[in-house]
């Protein structure tokens, strides 16, 4: 007992494991249907000195990580309308290795096989229900020391420059095949300008009124009008959106949406200026 002694007083193993979230500072999204589990993981966590977001499938999971990067996401692998499986697979899809979360499975069913069916989906480790804290606060361990290296790779990736609205050299491109016809690239530039801030309306339509068919139709549309105009980061968004709507919910496409639309007003100034040049 002596070397568990505090000041006179003992010291709890809750007390000994909230070092790790400060040694290991993690951002954790748990995806957890189960309100009961659900409970008992966010203790857990509470204990080894962290706090969770909540996702309840996994559409849930990726409409968050549309809005926010995560260090870790706590993935139960049977939730409704989209499994864990399911979600895993589609964020290996969506981001690169690099950018995306470190995901750690949750299972109750621990039978053979289930590990490497995990991990072979894309997640990084597998932890089975009911969760112990042992084994949760190794998984974080693990995904906290991937999470520090990345950052010290980032610390010394050269500074990038400043994010324009519009690739210079789609528009280029475009202009190219437009060749002497200048008047077909004003043409696709007014175009464009008239169309986008009436989808812009349509996908806010669809959310206050949670039409996720209109939302995924909608932006789609400005999807791909965006990328033959250059701008790229607008119809990375509009991707994002389009996801959503695509999973029939309009649920955390509001942020998404705000977004979208500052970053619209890049572009339109962008493109007014390159009109300009046909003046």
């Amino acid at each position: 007992m002596k070397g568990n002694i505090v000041d006179g007083k003992p010291k709890s193993q809750t007390e000994s494991d909230v070092k790790l979230a400060e040694t290991l500072p993690l951002k954790i999204l748990l995806a957890e249907d189960n309100v009961v589990n659900q409970k008992v993981a966010i203790n857990i966590l509470k204990n080894l000195g962290y706090r969770a977001d909540i996702a309840a499938n996994g559409l849930e999971v990726l409409a968050a990580l549309y809005r926010q990067s995560y260090d870790v996401v706590l993935m139960d692998v049977q939730m409704p309308e989209m499994d864990g499986l399911t979600a895993t697979r589609q964020i290996c899809a969506e981001w690169e290795k690099e950018k995306r979360p470190c995901i750690i499975a949750m299972t109750a069913n621990a039978m053979q096989g289930d590990r490497e069916k995990c991990l072979s989906a894309g997640m990084d480790d597998y932890i089975s229900k009911p969760v112990r804290r042992e084994a949760l606060s190794t998984a974080l361990s693990k995904c906290g020391l991937s999470a520090t290296e990345t950052v010290v790779k980032q610390e010394k990736a050269p500074v990038p420059e400043l994010e324009i609205a519009i690739d210079k050299a789609v528009l280029q491109e475009l202009k190219e095949m437009a060749g002497d016809a200048h008047e077909m690239v004003v043409e696709i530039i007014d175009c464009y300008l008239e169309d986008t801030p009436m989808l812009l309306d349509e996908i806010s339509q669809a959310v206050e009124q949670e039409q996720a068919e209109l939302l995924q139709k909608s932006a789609h549309t400005i999807k791909s009008s965006s990328a033959s105009v250059g701008a790229t980061k607008l119809s990375e968004l509009c991707k994002n959106l389009e996801y959503i709507g695509r999973g029939g919910t309009t649920e955390g496409a509001n942020v998404i949406l705000s977004e979208a639309k500052a970053e619209y007003e890049r572009v339109e100034t962008a493109l007014r200026d390159e009109l300009q040049a046909y003046m």
